[in-house]
């Protein structure tokens, strides 16, 4: 395995996700290259600064200008290009934490009197039909994803359905894309419906859905679901569950039929991945 195959797994080594063998030949080079153990933690920090974000715990105001000044003293590029990861990460993760977020409403107006965009109501059963008939039935892969690392397939995505979308990789989670389209409509809304098959099964397939516009499952009252710290719509349609969230003025949804402790792990690592797509944190970082 050369160098840049290595490097290419520590991400997966640092999220303790690697098969046994790939890790012991991570671990063969670790131990004689200072510059990868170097590189590993800055993948760990960019690790925490992302959870910490999720949790909802303060990030250190300072981490930013430590940061920054760990770069001016080491002027080795490859330190300063993976070290610049993190302290997008540690902005962005000050972003999530204290940027103002006003409770998005159907009214579409925020607590505070603030007029924000109003959330638009559909049916669970919409985000149930698309995954049923494209994933399942048809594996309508309209977009021709199906066998794509998720990071060759942001710009396809981005380019059909006009606006900035991250595909997830959630092969550690067992699931790998399988294709995608873009059939899902709610009144004037753009949207992309990825589907992941399992590794384990063929057959069991996972839908990831992304909307231009944020949403509010009808007849939804009483079925908001907290996981964590996170904080869903829940419901099911018969074996089928919809998780469904929205921020950035954007809404997601993960359907699929499994229990929902496992909908919830999936959906921990989608939001991790919308951590690295906010464009203010770059602002910062570029400051």
């Amino acid at each position: 395995m050369d160098a840049k195959q290595i490097r290419e797994l520590l991400p997966t080594y640092a999220d303790g996700e690697l098969d046994a063998e790939r890790a012991r030949h991570v671990e063969a080079a670790l131990a004689d290259s200072d510059e990868l153990r170097a590189e590993l933690e800055r993948w760990r920090a960019l690790r925490r600064c992302a959870n910490r974000a999720i949790a909802g715990e303060p990030v250190p105001i300072d981490l930013i200008r430590r940061v920054r000044s760990a770069i001016r003293r080491r002027p080795s590029r490859t330190y300063r290009i993976a070290a610049s990861f993190v302290a997008v990460a540690a902005a962005l993760a000050l972003v999530v934490v204290y940027w103002p977020r006003p409770d998005v409403s159907s009214t579409g107006a925020a607590s505070g009197g603030s007029a924000v965009v109003a959330a638009r109501p559909v049916s669970a059963d919409r985000f149930v039909e698309i995954h049923d008939r494209c994933a399942i039935t048809h594996k309508h892969d309209a977009l021709t994803l199906a066998g794509k690392h998720a990071r060759d397939a942001d710009e396809k995505v981005t380019q059909a359905v006009g606006f900035p979308v991250r595909v997830p990789d959630l092969r550690s989670a067992g699931f790998v894309l399988a294709g995608g389209c873009t059939c899902f409509r709610v009144r004037d809304t753009r949207a992309a419906h990825l589907f992941y098959r399992a590794k384990s099964d063929p057959e069991q397939m996972l839908s990831y859905f992304v909307v231009d516009h944020p949403l509010t499952l009808e007849n939804c009252t009483h079925c908001r679901s907290r996981c964590g710290t996170r904080h869903y719509e829940q419901v099911s349609v018969g074996d089928e569950v919809v998780l469904h969230w929205s921020e950035r003025s954007h809404s997601f949804a993960i359907v699929g039929e499994m229990d929902v402790d496992r909908l919830d792990a999936i959906a921990g690592q989608v939001r991790t991945t919308l951590l690295l797509l906010d464009s203010p944190a770059v602002a910062l970082v570029g400051e």
